[in-house]
């Protein structure tokens, strides 16, 4: 596992909460919401099949954390990345998207 960027430097318990915790939920359960960033890091891990996938995993200001592995919501979340620094990314909205064939993926966009 390998921390790419993250809203700061991370103590070592908040790469665990972020990264390994067993409590963290899908961002699809926050779908078409708002959601405040107490702090987050995009990282690379090695799924079951052996492919390096990149995470988006972040923790609110009330300790919920959530995570996706969406190709779509890394690369917007990537766009909002070029246009702001790391740390001035405090809130998010989760806005879901269906794809030509039908299914179902997550984006972001950057929410003040």
């Amino acid at each position: 596992m390998e921390i790419i960027n993250s809203s700061k430097e991370l103590t070592k318990a908040e790469r665990y909460y972020l990264t390994k915790a067993q409590n963290i939920k899908k961002m699809s359960l926050v779908k078409n919401q708002r959601i405040d960033l107490a702090t987050w890091c995009l990282y690379e891990d090695t799924n079951m099949d052996g492919e390096v996938q990149t995470i988006f995993s972040c923790q609110t200001p009330e300790g919920e954390t959530y995570a996706t592995n969406s190709p779509s919501f890394v690369r917007c979340f990537n766009d909002i990345l070029e246009c702001f620094d790391a740390g001035d990314i405090k809130a998010l909205r989760i806005e879901p998207g269906t794809s030509k064939a039908g299914r179902e993926f997550l984006t972001c966009v950057y929410a003040e």
